[in-house]
């Protein structure tokens, strides 16, 4: 489905820098990735309409929010944008459907029960905002930016006060909105899995200005950024697959034309599942291999060998008709492999390195 153009050319003084952004986006989710300070959530405010001082145009579709050449500029309350902070900044003194039920568009009708189902959020109206968990908080927050019946979603670190249980419980909901409401919407997040379920496009800002830009994969392999999205849960590769036969302890999942075993999950044959892979578990063969207790080994060819002198991203072709994959080796394991681009290897891995995401 298409959506309008977003269109972006914002000037923003910051204390240290200058946010300078000049950008257009025509699909659904588009992810902010760059390290702290480098001007994501400025950028979010800015779109919003929370920053005045912004300068430059800002455009949705035939709607014009800012145009500092003109003196034009849309108060945040007439640009229908749900915005969610990090802080979720509900209201304490209200229940949870008070709540939801919050913003002036919003009301209790047919799109408030659906969120409440959509996002679980039943069992909950009744309860104050001390009384929920910091998940339970997090779907409120959603719930009722999205009550208010916006045309687009900004989210900023949507999962970044959540702990890793935590975080897998709620990306499934963020997947669900996704899917549901074909919203555009804009994220920003440090972690490299929700970037690649969620997003169409990444942008990767630092210093306020786009360093790079482009898939998730091509933008969190990039040499410049690979390390700022791996020091807390690791690169992976998301791969979505259809489930094709189960057994008592694994099963089998089709990947275009491949076929993976995963650990066991309860999935119907038929449904769609994605699985992240880790780029770090995956092992590097210069022939096949037999007699391993990984069951899965595929043929694939080197594409692209980058990084440093501690460790580097080997970029793989695996069939025609799917996006390439990521492993990290060490220095020394490329050197010994006497590894180089369009050499013809083999990738394993056990199925217990897959994790089921949605």
């Amino acid at each position: 489905m298409s959506h309008a153009q977003l269109e972006l050319q914002i000037e923003l003084s910051l204390d240290s820098f200058q946010l300078a952004i000049d950008y257009n986006f025509d699909q659904q989710v588009l992810g902010v990735f760059g390290p702290s300070g480098s001007g994501k959530t400025s950028l979010l405010e800015s779109i919003a309409g929370l920053r005045k001082t912004a300068g430059g145009r800002i455009a949705y579709g035939t709607e014009l929010w800012l145009d500092s050449t003109c003196k034009h500029f849309t108060p945040p309350e007439h640009r229908s944008i749900g915005y969610v902070p990090q802080e979720h900044l509900l209201f304490p003194q209200l229940n949870v459907l008070q709540n939801l039920c919050f913003s002036p568009r919003s009301h209790q009708s047919k799109r408030l029960a659906e969120l409440c189902e959509l996002l679980e959020l039943q069992p909950l109206l009744k309860r104050r905002v001390n009384q929920l968990s910091g998940g339970e908080k997090q779907r409120v927050a959603l719930g009722r930016a999205l009550n208010a019946q916006p045309k687009m979603l900004l989210l900023d670190e949507p999962l970044a006060a959540l702990d890793s249980s935590l975080r897998r419980k709620i990306l499934p909901f963020l997947i669900r909105i996704k899917q549901h409401f074909s919203l555009p919407m804009l994220i920003i997040s440090h972690n490299p899995i929700e970037l690649q379920l969620l997003c169409d496009q990444v942008i990767a800002l630092r210093q306020g200005k786009i360093r790079h830009s482009g898939s998730a994969l091509q933008v969190l392999s990039a040499p410049e950024f690979h390390n700022a999205s791996t020091t807390t849960s690791g690169f992976e590769n998301i791969l979505p697959v259809e489930v094709c036969a189960q057994s008592a302890h694994s099963t089998r999942c089709q990947y275009g034309p491949l076929r993976l075993i995963i650990p066991h999950t309860a999935a119907r044959i038929g449904q769609s599942l994605r699985i992240g892979l880790p780029a770090q578990q995956l092992l590097i063969a210069t022939q096949a291999v037999s007699g391993l207790s990984a069951p899965n080994q595929i043929s694939a060819q080197i594409q692209k060998i980058e990084g440093d002198s501690s460790r580097k991203l080997v970029t793989l072709s695996v069939a025609t008709e799917l996006p390439p994959l990521v492993a990290e080796l060490t220095h020394e394991s490329c050197q010994t492999l006497q590894l180089k681009i369009d050499q013809d290897v083999y990738l394993i891995f056990k199925s217990s390195a897959l994790h089921v995401y949605a």
